[in-house]
């Protein structure tokens, strides 16, 4: 494609239109295969030419606009991203009103960066925005509906909805495998999705074999360091985790460690899952000198890409706490867990299952170090959310309940014990 553009620059010249069209084309080539600092230059480029020569209100800049952001979005800059959404979606709705498809597309990709940002509720509604466009234009099954369904299906299992997530990544799954053939990296992506609602429910050997599935379609398609395979690795990680497999879990997580700096570089949030879910497999098994950098640098990057009030730091605060309790530095411990709740009481829309197991580790560590008085409103409250959000046999939902239990049976309440256990 290369020797194209120089043809093409030869006979049209380097600001033609049909130049900056496969410029573009081009930069989603580098896109793909991770090359993102060439296709951040091609795309600039792209639409300077645009707007040189149509203005910068043209619904083509706009397509510049819009490629450049979604790049933005892959590269966790996330600020740069929302300032060219934005001035694409201005661009489409006054020249095209409010029923095109690049619409639906720019205000999709502004759902996922409102997602990032921890704004649950504002990134649903955009979801719903764009998937009504894209429905009304190209009917319920269509390949851009897919896309909304699965990104939607992220956001109301954030939010607790875990039933209607499962039924909007089947469908998303269905369309795609059906349009697209079972090879495709976007159905891959639907299976990486559903196997991550099938986790949420509790359900490892389920979630294991469509994680496991995902990875080999993006291998095939992108090779060992695509852009998703950092992401892959690190899920199929956690359920061999989940599963007590530690050997070949600390194997995925070191592997996609290595494929997100290959990606992305070093100080991008996939690399920070990759260093959290390290520290936090070290901690289990006692490595608690090797497991403390990964964490203080998972914390680092997150703190800088997301935002120091994101969930994604409190997650980051919980696995440190977790550290120092098995260091024994409580007090330490005590303040990160504390860290932790905060950030969670303070996002817009709350997580919360995090909330609740952040409440239920803080009340275990009052339990440990016999501050019962302390330890009782913690773990109520914990045992709240558990209740309203998780079914009764859900892993976590046992956790807390079996966390409350010991505090009543430790502080005589045995009646009160025996009526949690039994669900009255």
């Amino acid at each position: 494609m290369t020797v194209a553009l120089e043809i093409r620059e030869d006979r049209l010249g380097p600001e033609h239109p049909s130049t900056a069209i496969l410029i573009s084309n081009l930069a989603s080539l580098r896109k793909r295969l991770g090359r993102f600092a060439e296709a951040e230059t091609l795309w600039k480029r792209s639409m300077e030419i645009k707007e040189r020569v149509f203005g910068p209100n043209c619904p083509g800049v706009a397509n510049s606009i819009g490629n450049l952001a979604a790049l933005y979005l892959k590269m966790a800059r996330y600020r740069d991203a929302e300032a060219l959404l934005v001035r694409s979606i201005d661009i489409y709705e006054t020249a095209y009103g409010h029923e095109h498809l690049n619409l639906s597309i720019s205000i999709n990709n502004l759902a996922f960066l409102k997602a990032k940002e921890g704004d649950y509720e504002g990134a649903a509604s955009l979801y719903h925005r764009s998937i009504d466009i894209a429905e009304r234009i190209l009917g319920p099954n269509s390949l851009e509906v897919a896309r909304g369904l699965g990104n939607l299906a992220t956001i109301e299992s954030k939010l607790g909805n875990r039933t209607a997530a499962q039924e909007m990544n089947e469908k998303c799954l269905a369309i795609r495998e059906r349009l697209l053939g079972p090879g495709h990296p976007d159905v891959a992506q639907s299976l990486n999705n559903l196997a991550a609602c099938y986790y949420s429910d509790d359900r490892p050997a389920a979630a294991k074999a469509l994680f496991a599935k995902a990875l080999n379609i993006d291998e095939r398609a992108m090779g060992l360091e695509g852009p998703s395979i950092g992401e892959r690795l690190n899920n199929l990680g956690g359920v061999h985790q989940r599963l007590n497999d530690l050997s070949r879990a600390r194997e995925l997580y070191d592997q996609a460690l290595d494929a997100g700096k290959a990606s992305y570089g070093d100080q991008h949030p996939t690399v920070a899952t990759a260093l959290i879910n390290l520290g936090n497999l070290l901690v289990r098994q006692r490595k608690l000198a090797e497991a403390g950098p990964y964490l203080v640098q998972a914390l680092e990057i997150r703190q800088t890409a997301l935002g120091p009030e994101h969930p994604e730091v409190a997650s980051c605060y919980r696995a440190l706490a977790s550290l120092y309790t098995a260091r024994g530095e409580i007090a330490t411990a005590e303040e990160h867990y504390r860290r932790a709740i905060a950030i969670l009481d303070r996002a817009k829309d709350r997580d919360t299952a995090a909330l609740a197991l952040a409440l239920n580790d803080l009340a275990v560590l009052y339990i440990n170090t016999h501050r019962y008085r302390d330890a009782r409103p913690v773990i109520e409250r914990a045992f709240s959310i558990a209740r309203r959000e998780l079914r009764w046999g859900h892993r976590n939902m046992k956790t807390v309940r079996r966390n409350y239990t010991l505090l009543l049976t430790r502080t005589g309440r045995y009646i009160k014990a025996l009526s949690i256990n039994l669900g009255l």
